[in-house]
């Protein structure tokens, strides 16, 4: 359950930086088309392998499997049921939810710098060129890593823990109200990279404290059963719920920046393999 509370959390952050940095360099328009061309249309081409490949192993684990268990022996046992008691086929975008989430992202945070674009014109408008603005004084650093994780908690509430892949084609609210705001979040970092240094000096208690929260977030799951599958994600209730949601939204934005602050020390120099890697994709 680590690297799942930050790890697409770090993903959309990443995502709007750098569509932002697209923006001011290249314009709106070169934008949605680049992105329409890297999420919209490999989501189209690959959701129908996905499907046919989903398929075939379902397919294939039936014919070898005598006793399906797990979240096989769930589907096996509905395929057993008559057809007027079966549950109507859900079909969602399955792994690709992330491709669908990020573009609808990209969607509404243009539509809001547009609408703000025109309420301020004058300091608004992402092509025209700035000073920089100054590092953040001690008190606002503080303020930021202990306030903004509270933003994050009401979502992670709906959501249950931990945090479900949010599959649906109708979109869910939770996901806008959580990895929409590590989206932009990214979009605001872009040109506020001091923000990154003020937080630096704050990464040693961060990791310790990251470490004793999720001892007691891993040891507050329940152990996982055959039922949880039916809904994807583990159930709890009262109390416990709200540490659980608590925690995963502090360790989120708290792993989130410090995966930021490593890849900055540790990937800023040149390496041939990673630049092959950074090529090739």
């Amino acid at each position: 359950w680590f690297i799942h509370l930050f790890r697409m959390s770090l993903f959309f952050l990443l995502a709007g930086y750098f569509a932002q940095l697209v923006w001011e360099r290249k314009g709106l328009r070169k934008l949605l088309w680049g992105r329409f061309l890297r999420i919209v249309v490999p989501f189209l081409l690959f959701y129908p392998v996905l499907l046919i490949a989903i398929t075939i192993v379902i397919g294939f684990a039936f014919a070898y499997l005598p006793e399906p268990e797990g979240l096989m022996g769930l589907i096996a046992a509905e395929g057993r049921k008559p057809i007027a008691e079966r549950k109507p086929p859900q079909i969602g975008t399955m792994h690709l939810w992330f491709l669908y989430y990020l573009f609808m992202f990209l969607l509404v945070s243009v539509a809001g710098r547009l609408v703000w674009r025109r309420l301020r014109p004058e300091v608004s408008d992402p092509t025209v060129s700035r000073p920089v603005p100054e590092s953040p004084g001690s008190v606002r650093t503080m303020a930021s890593l202990l306030i903004a994780p509270v933003v994050l908690i009401p979502a992670a509430w709906n959501a249950g823990s931990p945090m479900p892949a949010t599959e649906s084609f109708v979109p869910e609210w939770w996901p806008f109200a959580f990895y929409g705001l590590y989206y932009l979040a990214g979009s605001w970092l872009f040109r506020r990279e001091r923000w990154l240094d003020a937080w630096q000096a704050h990464a040693w208690w961060m990791t310790m404290a990251s470490a004793v929260m999720f001892y007691f977030y891993y040891t507050s799951l329940p152990p996982m059963k055959v039922e949880f599958l039916e809904d994807g994600k583990v159930e709890l209730i009262g109390s416990r719920r709200l540490l659980s949601a608590v925690l995963t939204a502090y360790l989120s934005v708290w792993l989130t920046l410090l995966s930021i602050l490593a890849g900055r020390r540790l990937l800023s120099a040149r390496n041939r393999l990673l630049s092959f890697i950074s090529d090739s994709a």
